[in-house]
């Protein structure tokens, strides 16, 4: 080691032991956490406006969303089975925040009980929120499908052959400067272009 004088340091490593500290490969999903839980009337709002249901067993409905919310975010797994991935990784509750995890069970019970126009209804509040910020002369959107591939679940319904030749769903997306105003999920099968339903 080479001091800020320009001396070296005979100093070295001279004991291996371990550490009560938890390593995590998922770091940077704690500044994703501080973002949404800075985002306190997103999340008000949210829940007002949905059909979430809490229980005195389970999590609060709000942080049952934040907790989804975070696993997108993640994106290491996009099965429902994840949330009991996460709950056998101690490292996960501390670097969200969390008391408690979600598991998949409490997910699947939530997911059960939103209706389509809860999701639709959330992504328009978060795009007018974000238009009033930006304060923009005009806004430019742009229509486009997205091919989600889902060759391991042939027997889902709607899943079927798309135009790129893998099973899976096409849905059609509006989206401004980036992000997800309006959306409708369809088959696969389904052609580029087709009425969208707002």
């Amino acid at each position: 080691m080479i001091l800020s004088s320009g001396r070296k340091s005979k100093k070295g490593i001279t004991v291996i032991k371990e550490t009560d500290e938890i390593l995590t490969s998922r770091a940077g999903l704690g500044f994703a956490s501080q973002y949404v839980d800075s985002q306190d009337w997103l999340m008000e709002k949210l829940v007002s406006c949905g059909d979430f249901k809490g229980s005195r067993k389970g999590l609060h409905p709000g942080e049952q969303l934040r907790q989804m919310l975070l696993n997108f975010i993640d994106g290491t797994s996009t099965h429902l089975s994840g949330f009991d991935e996460k709950c056998q990784d101690p490292s996960y509750a501390p670097l969200i925040g969390a008391d408690k995890l979600l598991s998949t069970s409490s997910a699947k019970r939530m997911l059960a009980h939103t209706k389509p126009r809860t999701i639709c209804r959330m992504i328009e509040m978060s795009f007018m929120k974000r238009l009033k910020k930006e304060k923009s002369p005009y806004i430019k959107l742009d229509l486009d499908t997205v091919v989600f591939e889902n060759d391991s679940s042939q027997t889902r319904e709607g899943c079927s052959v798309t135009y790129k030749r893998v099973k899976g769903f096409q849905p059609l997306m509006m989206k401004w400067n980036g992000y997800v105003v309006a959306a409708e999920f369809r088959e696969g099968k389904a052609h580029s272009i087709t009425e969208m339903m707002l």
